[in-house]
């Protein structure tokens, strides 16, 4: 029955009046087509016929012989077994048609903010969670991000997570749609500078201490001076001797969020 409703569209769509498609979402059962996609479509038998199309922006394939057909919103098994009632009869006794999707083009999310190495537009291949979009725009997880996540839904509708949260609770991912905007912005952070090989901004953590802090900030360069080392909180100046600290002869300084780690450099 539901076919037989598909197939009213798809002559409605050829005589001329081209319908429109089912909205191009992603489903439970897998990738829907849509607009934009390019379909390498094999014909056995008709080396003529088999050839990459490209759905049309009214979400249609123009098909040689048949004209238009309606493919928006179907699996490609749904849209091989359309194309194959098409061609039956007039133009081929029994059609065998197989289609995959060449490019993804139809689906696409935006991943922006200072967080991601790589914001620009994805697009998706099927059912793809928040986590595998963000790791593709050049976010690994490390453990220790605090970053904030702001995904932004095309009805409005607004999630946000703790990305520390999201990479350790696999059950909070979500899955994306097509229009979602996907926002990374840095959290809390503490600032590594002087004389260290990395130096800039560190995710904070509770309980992140000034050690552990230059070790994600590379080390020392080759002259810095861990005995000098020095924190920075507001107007407070905090002497850190980090060298003792490794020695385990001096406790370590447990930092705070905006806290400035600095090394000097060696007078040698």
């Amino acid at each position: 029955m539901w076919f037989v409703g598909l197939f009213g569209v798809v002559c409605l769509a050829y005589s001329g009046e081209l319908a429109e498609g089912p909205d191009p979402v992603l489903m439970e059962e897998g990738y829907r087509v849509g607009a934009g996609d390019l379909l390498r479509i094999q014909v056995v038998g008709e080396e003529d016929l088999s050839k990459v199309y490209a759905i049309q922006t009214g979400g249609y394939l123009e098909m040689p012989f048949v004209g238009r057909v309606v493919v928006s919103g179907l699996g490609v098994d749904e849209v091989s077994k359309l194309l194959e009632g098409r061609y039956k009869g007039d133009w081929l006794v029994a059609p065998q048609i197989t289609v995959d999707v060449s490019e993804y083009r139809a689906h696409k999310v935006l991943v922006a903010g200072e967080g991601v190495k790589k914001p620009a537009e994805y697009y998706l291949k099927g059912q793809t969670s928040a986590l595998e979009i963000l790791t593709r725009a050049g976010w690994v997880s490390t453990g220790t991000d605090s970053r904030d996540i702001e995904l932004t839904r095309v009805d409005g509708t607004v999630q946000r997570w703790d990305l520390a949260v999201l990479a350790s609770d696999p059950d909070k991912d979500v899955q994306l749609r097509n229009g979602d905007r996907l926002m990374v912005h840095e959290g809390n952070q503490v600032y590594v500078a002087g004389e260290v090989k990395e130096p800039g901004g560190i995710p904070y953590v509770d309980g992140l201490t000034a050690l552990q802090a230059l070790s994600q900030a590379g080390g020392t360069s080759d002259v810095g001076r861990l005995r000098g080392a020095y924190v920075l909180r507001g107007e407070e100046r905090i002497p850190v001797n980090l060298k003792r600290v490794q020695r385990g002869r001096a406790a370590d300084l447990v930092l705070e969020v905006g806290d400035q780690l600095y090394v000097p450099e060696s007078a040698l």
